[in-house]
C-alpha cells in the first residue's frame, strides 16, 4: 500500500515536471518568436518611412496612428450613433495610417519611374561631352527633381564614402524595388565595365523606358472608365449603409443586434473587397520592355 502512494507520488512530480519543463520551452519560444518578430517589423518599418524620405522616428508614426483611432472613436461616440458603426469607423482609422504609407510608396516609385527616361538622356548627354559617369551621376542628382534627384544624390554619397558604383545602385534598386530600376542598374554596371559607347547605351535604354511609359498611358487612358466604374461601385453600397443609418437609424440598429446582420455586413464587405480586386486584375495589363 505504501509503495503504491509512493508510486503514484512519483508519477505525479513527474507529469508535472513535464508540464512545467514544456511550458517553459513553450514560454521562451513564444518571447523569442516575439521578439524577433517584433524586431523585423520595427525594421521594415522604419525601413519603409526612409525611403519616402520621412525622416521620424518609428514610434512617432505609431502615437500618430493610435491618435487618429481614438480620434476617430471619440467623433463617432459624440454623434450618438449605432456601436458598428464606431466599430466600421475604427477599423477605417486603424488602416488609415498604413494605407497612407502604403500610397505614399506607391506614388513614389511610380515619380521615380517617369523620371528615368530623362535622367538617362542628361547622363548620356553628360557623357557624350566628356564627362565620366561619376560626374554625370552627381549632375544627375543635382539637376533632376525629387524624388529621383533625392535617390542619385544618396547614390553619390554612398560613392563619396567609399563604396562602389555597383553597390550604390543595387543599394538604390532595394528601395524601389522595380524592373525598369534593375535594368537601368544593370545598363549602367555593363557601361562601366565596358567602357564604350556609354552615351548610346544610356540613349537606347531611355528610348525604350519612354515608350514603354508611352504604353502605359494609353492603357492607362483607356481603362480610365473602368477603374472609375469599379471603385464607384465599390463605394456605392458604403455610403448608401451610412446614409440609411442616418435616416433609418431604429432599423439599422435592429439589424446590427441581429447575427444575420452580421452575416450581412461580412459578406457585403468580402464581395465588394473581391470585385475591387477582380477588376484591378482585369484593368492591369503587364507592358513588356
Amino acid at each position: 500500500m505504501h509503495s503504491e502512494v509512493l508510486l503514484a507520488w512519483l508519477t505525479a512530480l513527474l507529469f508535472a515536471l513535464a508540464a512545467i519543463t514544456w511550458a517553459y520551452c513553450v514560454i521562451v519560444i513564444s518571447l523569442r518568436i516575439k521578439h524577433d518578430y517584433q524586431q523585423e517589423y520595427v525594421e521594415k518599418l522604419q525601413r519603409n518611412l526612409t525611403e519616402l524620405w520621412l525622416f521620424i522616428p518609428w514610434k512617432h508614426w505609431v502615437a500618430l496612428w493610435l491618435l487618429v483611432c481614438m480620434f476617430v472613436v471619440v467623433v463617432l461616440l459624440t454623434l450618438n450613433i449605432g456601436w458598428w458603426l464606431v466599430v466600421t469607423g475604427l477599423i477605417i482609422g486603424s488602416c488609415a495610417p498604413w494605407l497612407a504609407l502604403r500610397w505614399l510608396r506607391k506614388k513614389r516609385q511610380q515619380t521615380f519611374i517617369k523620371q528615368l527616361p530623362d535622367a538617362l538622356m542628361l547622363l548620356a548627354n553628360v557623357l557624350a561631352t566628356g564627362g565620366s559617369l561619376h560626374r554625370s551621376i552627381d549632375f544627375v542628382s543635382r539637376e533632376m527633381p525629387p524624388p529621383l534627384g533625392q535617390e542619385f544624390s544618396l547614390v553619390v554619397r554612398h560613392i563619396r564614402l567609399g563604396q562602389s558604383l555597383a553597390a550604390g545602385f543595387t543599394q538604390l534598386y532595394q528601395r524601389i524595388p522595380h524592373g525598369d530600376v534593375q535594368r537601368v542598374v544593370l545598363t549602367i554596371a555593363l557601361t562601366q565595365q565596358v567602357g564604350g559607347q556609354q552615351a548610346r547605351i544610356l540613349q537606347r535604354c531611355a528610348y525604350s523606358l519612354r515608350k514603354k511609359l508611352s504604353l502605359q498611358q494609353r492603357i492607362e487612358s483607356i481603362s480610365a472608365q473602368g477603374r472609375l466604374q469599379g471603385k464607384v461601385m465599390s463605394c456605392l453600397p458604403l455610403l448608401l449603409l451610412l446614409v440609411f443609418g442616418w435616416m433609418e437609424s431604429d432599423a439599422i440598429r435592429v439589424l446590427s443586434g441581429e447575427p444575420l446582420g452580421w452575416v450581412l455586413l461580412f459578406s457585403l464587405v468580402t464581395l465588394l473587397t473581391v470585385g475591387q480586386w477582380w477588376i484591378a486584375r482585369l484593368v492591369k495589363i503587364p507592358v513588356p520592355l
